[in-house]
């Protein structure tokens, strides 16, 4: 990251002390205290998923334009994707699974039935449907 002055955009600056544990600057131009805006992790994480689901950003891609490891853009991901085990019935009839955490979207058993549509070959739609609940699913 390079450092510039937040007013007068030069790169001259040096380090000026620092406040409450964060570093303060001093532009060597114009001679304006600053210091740099905070990191916000989660943020940062939640742009990241909605590129990577929504975007259909592939994990090299955001790599690229984070500057980062694809390794650390995985670790992102998982880090705001939090998965905990969820029991959905008994043992004997269904064992623990994982699911992603959403209080909005409770996780529940569904009977999934698919069907796809072919106009010609290549080309088609495919239709999936939780029959039970009587509702598409995306």
């Amino acid at each position: 990251m390079v450092k510039k002055c937040l007013r007068c955009r030069s790169n001259k600056i040096g380090r000026d002390g620092k406040q409450s544990g964060r570093q303060r600057y001093r532009c060597k131009d114009c001679g304006y205290r600053f210091q740099l805006t905070r990191y916000q992790p989660k943020q940062q994480q939640a742009e990241l998923n909605e590129s990577y689901v929504w975007g259909k950003q592939t994990l090299k891609q955001l790599a690229e334009t984070q500057g980062k490891s694809i390794p650390w853009v995985k670790e992102q991901l998982d880090k705001h994707n939090q998965l905990t085990k969820v029991d959905l019935g008994p043992a004997s009839i269904r064992s623990h699974t994982w699911a992603a955490v959403n209080p909005d979207i409770p996780p529940k058993e569904v009977v999934l039935v698919i069907d796809a549509f072919y106009y010609h070959r290549g080309d088609g739609t495919m239709l999936f449907r939780a029959s039970n609940c009587s509702a598409n699913v995306l």
